[in-house]
């Protein structure tokens, strides 16, 4: 008797409607491990920044993590991982900090409440603290004769025996060529490269110092494991991120340092290099269309115009001045540029 085979129908996922969960009421039915775990897989690492406000004392810009406020049973599982910490005697502690996998951050804003902060510190700080990023003006090139901000934190460092990781800061909105957008201070980011985001031709960002095996390398003196530099980006949750470029077609023909597309100075932002010596940036009366600007000097032993008295020669130099030069020479301002030198 042929044994019989098992026909499985096959359904098309595609051809299913999606209807996004929009609850889970079903949770509470979950085994009490089970549930135990999801809250604890909710409690992500985060950087904690704070700052210091006179009335409050020091405070988060972080949120608390999210299992904190759901309900009594997710709040009574981690609050013993979340204690409060940085309060004196003067003001109670507010921020919730994990130490297991929380970053305190200490930007460079901060420099005059360093010392401060640190006289919060007892023993669940002192002993519990594992990772902590500086901004990079902590990192200052060190002088044995100068009592500064670096110097009481290299000591401090060294009281921190749990201490693995030391992160120095360095904001993209300073290494970059061009401003932000946002203004406000939105929670810092840490990246290793420049975030895709922010990779445009327009934009040139510094590259991050390097770490060395040299003993006399800014990052080696912090006796820590592992001290890096990272990236420091704070996201603007509009997805807008430069203020004085077009990201999509380059800079305003307005700005006041394009001095034209085609000059030696450089082409727009928007364009390709293999066009800056084609007929429509060179289309000037008297200008070859071969002629390169890099090479404007003509040599007036070689000149045909070398007969030309001096006022011929400025009324020529007139009829090359590019459009953005006639426009300024009627505010008062003549930042036209002549394509031949004038003798």
């Amino acid at each position: 008797m042929p044994s019989a085979e098992l026909q499985i129908p096959f359904t098309n996922m595609s051809s299913l409607p999606f209807n996004p969960l929009t609850s889970f009421t079903i949770f509470l039915n979950l085994p009490f491990e089970l549930r135990c775990m999801i809250w604890e897989a909710s409690c992500v690492s985060r950087i904690v920044e704070v700052d210091y406000d006179e009335e409050e004392g020091f405070l988060p810009r972080a949120a608390n993590p999210v299992a904190l406020a759901v309900c009594k049973e997710s709040r009574n599982l981690i609050l013993d991982k979340y204690p409060l910490v940085f309060g004196s005697i003067y003001h109670p502690a507010r921020t919730r900090f994990n130490f297991a996998i929380d970053t305190l951050f200490i930007d460079n804003d901060m420099e005059d409440n360093v010392p401060h902060l640190f006289s919060t510190f007892r023993e669940k700080e002192i002993l519990g603290l594992r990772f902590m990023a500086l901004g990079n003006s902590f990192n200052e090139p060190r002088y044995d004769s100068e009592e500064t901000t670096t110097t009481q934190l290299l000591k401090m460092v060294t009281k921190l025996p749990s201490l693995r990781l030391l992160l120095v800061v360095y904001d993209i909105a300073d290494m970059a060529d061009q401003s932000f957008s946002c203004e406000v201070q939105h929670t810092m980011e840490f990246h290793d490269k420049v975030p895709k985001q922010l990779e445009h031709p327009a934009v040139h960002i510094d590259a991050l110092p390097e770490v060395t095996d040299d003993k006399e390398n800014d990052f080696k003196r912090w006796a820590v494991p592992d001290c890096r530099p990272v990236y420091g980006w704070r996201r603007c949750p509009d997805g807008h991120v430069f203020t004085d470029i077009d990201m999509e077609y380059g800079p305003s023909d307005e700005d006041e340092d394009d001095y034209g597309e085609g000059l030696m100075w450089g082409l727009g932002y928007g364009h390709r290099l293999s066009t800056m010596f084609d007929d429509e940036y060179l289309d000037l009366e008297g200008i070859d269309p071969g002629y390169n600007p890099y090479f404007a000097y003509e040599d007036p032993s070689t000149s045909d115009n070398e007969d030309l008295d001096h006022d011929e020669d400025l009324d020529h130099d007139e009829d090359l001045d590019y459009e953005d030069g006639e426009d300024a020479a009627e505010d008062g301002e003549d930042d036209a540029i002549s394509i031949v030198s004038v003798d």
